[in-house]
C-alpha cells in the first residue's frame, strides 16, 4: 500500500516581502535624486564654460581666419595692380603712340626689334606674367608676340573684340594661345592710351597655372574653393579643390543674396 502525506506550506508573510522591496527602490531614488542635485552646479558651470568660453574662441578663430583671407587678398590685389600700373607705364610711352600707324615694320626692321624688345623686358617684369602681345589694327593687321606675326582672319576678330570696350584698360578671360587648355586672365591696354578711337592694345597675359596658386592661398580649409568674377558675376578664374562645379553654383547663389561687398556669412 501506499501513503500520501500532506505537508502544510508555511505561512509567507507577503507585506514583509512588499516592504523590503519598497525600502529598495526607495534607496535606489534617493541616490538617483542626489547624484542629479550634485551634477547640477556641473551642469550650470559647463554651460557658462561653453557659451562664454567655447563662444569666445570660436569668435576669436573666426575673425582670425577672416584676419589672415584679408591679408592675402591684400597680397594678391598688390600683385594684380602691379601688372595694371606698370602695364599703363609702358602704353604711355611714345613708341606706342600715333606713330606707330605709320612705320612699315618690315623695311624698319629696328622699330619692330625696339618693340620686341619691350615687350621681353615687359614679360620678365613679374612673375606672374606668362605672355605679352601688341596687336595693331592696321590696313594690314600685325601681332607682336613678341616677334612680328602676320594674323589671319580667324585672329583678327578675335583681336578686334578686345577693342570692343574703346579706351577703357579691363580684364578678360583669354584663351588665343596655342596649347593652352583652360582659359586665364589678361589685362588690355588699348593704345594710344589718350586717344578716342584706339587702333590696337598691349595684351598682358596671366600664367594660369601661377594664378590658381596664388588663389588657393586664400582658401584656408582642404575642401574650399576661392573663385574670381567679373563684373557680371561670370566666374573668370576658380581654385576649387572639391572639382564640384555644384559648389561654385551654390555659392555664387548665396553670394547673390547678400548685398555686403566684403564680409563674411556663414
Amino acid at each position: 500500500m501506499f501513503g500520501v502525506f500532506l505537508m502544510p506550506f508555511k505561512n509567507i508573510n507577503t507585506n514583509k516581502v512588499k516592504r523590503l522591496q519598497w525600502k529598495g527602490n526607495f534607496h535606489r531614488n534617493s541616490f538617483i535624486l542626489i547624484l542629479l542635485i550634485a551634477s547640477i552646479p556641473g551642469l550650470i558651470t559647463g554651460l557658462c564654460i561653453y557659451w562664454f568660453g567655447v563662444g569666445k574662441v570660436e569668435d576669436e578663430l573666426r575673425a582670425s581666419n577672416a584676419s589672415q583671407i584679408i591679408q592675402r587678398a591684400n597680397n594678391i590685389d598688390e600683385q594684380f595692380k602691379y601688372i595694371e600700373e606698370y602695364t599703363t607705364h609702358w602704353v604711355f610711352e611714345p613708341r606706342f603712340g600715333d606713330s606707330l600707324k605709320n612705320i612699315d615694320f618690315v623695311k624698319q626692321f629696328n622699330e619692330a626689334y625696339d618693340i620686341t624688345k619691350t615687350l621681353s623686358l615687359l614679360q620678365g617684369s613679374h612673375n606672374l606674367i606668362s605672355d605679352d602681345e601688341l596687336y595693331l589694327n592696321l590696313d594690314n593687321p600685325i601681332l607682336f608676340k613678341p616677334q612680328y606675326n602676320v594674323l589671319d582672319e580667324k585672329q583678327k576678330i578675335f583681336y578686334n573684340s578686345l577693342l570692343s570696350k574703346g579706351t577703357e584698360l579691363h580684364w578678360v578671360e583669354y584663351s588665343q594661345s596655342k596649347g593652352r587648355k583652360s582659359p586665364t586672365l589678361a589685362f588690355v591696354s588699348p593704345i594710344p592710351v589718350t586717344s578716342k578711337d584706339p587702333f590696337g592694345a598691349l595684351i598682358v597675359t596671366i600664367d594660369h597655372k601661377k594664378a590658381l596658386e596664388l588663389l588657393k592661398t586664400l582658401t584656408p580649409y582642404e575642401n574650399g574653393a576661392t573663385i574670381l568674377l567679373n563684373e557680371q558675376n561670370k566666374v573668370i578664374l576658380s581654385s576649387n579643390s572639391t572639382n564640384q562645379s555644384n559648389f561654385i553654383n551654390a555659392l555664387k547663389k548665396e553670394i547673390g543674396k547678400h548685398k555686403e561687398k566684403s564680409g563674411s556669412f556663414p
